[in-house]
């Protein structure tokens, strides 16, 4: 499976973020976006190289702050059972951009040329994201627009 190869540290982190109730939806939807927040998160904070978010989350490349925190996340108790059950989280991404495979053609989107399935997906879930956070934003400004 390759969710074995991407670093323990991602791994607790988007667990973390996932069991915290911060990302919306059901299943490899949620999923995705603890991934996507937990890279992006790391990256900010220094643990992984700028451009982490852009490829596969198996190809992610700890700087040596990030190599440290891998370290104390390997040696910390109860590792094995945060990695195993990322791993079934990850399952799940895995399953649905398996399927999604077969119904490609039926998405409205376009694909980008050498964009991977997996980076597509990434990106339709932040997009998503982006504009859920700024509805409530736009519907408080036709409100106070009427009013006036």
């Amino acid at each position: 499976m390759p969710a074995k190869q991407t670093p323990v540290l991602v791994k607790h982190c988007a667990l973390a973020i996932h069991k915290s109730g911060y990302c919306s939806g059901q299943g490899a939807t949620k999923a995705q976006q603890a991934l996507d927040i937990a890279i992006s998160r790391l990256i900010q904070y220094g643990f992984l190289w700028k451009g982490a978010d852009q490829g596969e989350p198996e190809q992610i490349k700890l700087t040596t702050k990030g190599r440290k925190a891998e370290r104390r996340h390997r040696r910390e108790s109860g590792a094995k059972a945060k990695t195993d059950e990322w791993n079934a989280l990850y399952g799940l991404i895995q399953e649905d951009t398996d399927e999604g495979e077969d119904s490609e053609s039926q998405d409205a989107e376009p694909k980008k040329p050498g964009e991977s399935l997996a980076q597509r997906r990434r990106r339709q879930t932040k997009a998503k994201v982006v504009s859920a956070r700024r509805a409530p934003k736009r519907a408080k400004r036709a409100k106070k627009a009427k009013r006036r």
